[in-house]
């Protein structure tokens, strides 16, 4: 943003579209991402003013802060999810894994683990610290996860669904233990759709 007076004027935060955007839980930093030009800005909340960027290398699709850490995930039009620093203003790691495009994106509370939902209906698990993937979770391809929520106690992960009216529940086979087949286990859904119901009854 330009300086005070009648003559001010809003200078644009990136070069073209603003694709993610985030605020710290104390309202003192603002962090967003470019669709075009790849960049991740933090902004001071209060001045409006810019305190540092990161050039990702690549547009920006989404982002995720860990609250109250300073990491922030920037999942790129690559695939690729970027961990950056921006206390640092430094990029920490870069997690490959993802097959196709992601759709979501979510810190677990103590900011080990990344969680993304890709457009193939997979919840792809990674571990910051160790930069590794842990875990590939195969859902419905033909209805993707739109949005997802881990737990603060990281034992249980909700998603929702493209074309699903529900919100399903899954336990954390890290913590319970292996589930035979797919990694992963459905332990409850609420306001399951009612015609999908009576579908499954039908087959």
């Amino acid at each position: 943003r330009g300086g005070g007076g009648a003559d001010a004027r809003v200078a644009p935060a990136h070069v073209g579209a603003v694709a993610a955007i985030q605020t710290d839980g104390s309202n003192k930093q603002v962090v967003s991402g470019g669709g075009a030009d790849g960049v991740v800005r933090v902004w001071n909340f209060a001045t409006q003013h810019l305190d540092g960027e990161m050039d990702t290398g690549c547009a920006v699709v989404l982002m995720a802060l860990h609250r109250p850490g300073s990491l922030v995930a920037a999942a790129g039009a690559d695939r690729t999810v970027r961990v950056l620093d921006i206390s640092g203003m430094r990029r920490v790691r870069s997690l490959k894994g993802a097959k196709t495009a992601v759709r979501a994106l979510e810190f677990s509370s103590d900011g080990r683990w990344i969680l993304a939902a890709t457009e193939d209906g997979a919840v792809v698990v990674w571990d910051v610290p160790a930069a590794r993937l842990l875990q590939i979770m195969r859902m419905s391809a033909d209805s993707p996860v739109v949005s997802l929520s881990l737990s603060p106690a990281m034992d249980m992960l909700a998603t929702v669904h493209e074309g699903r009216r529900g919100v399903y529940l899954w336990a954390n086979s890290l913590m319970y233990g292996a589930v035979s087949g797919s990694g992963k286990k459905a332990v409850a859904v609420a306001e399951e759709d009612e015609e999908e119901e009576e579908e499954d009854e039908e087959e």
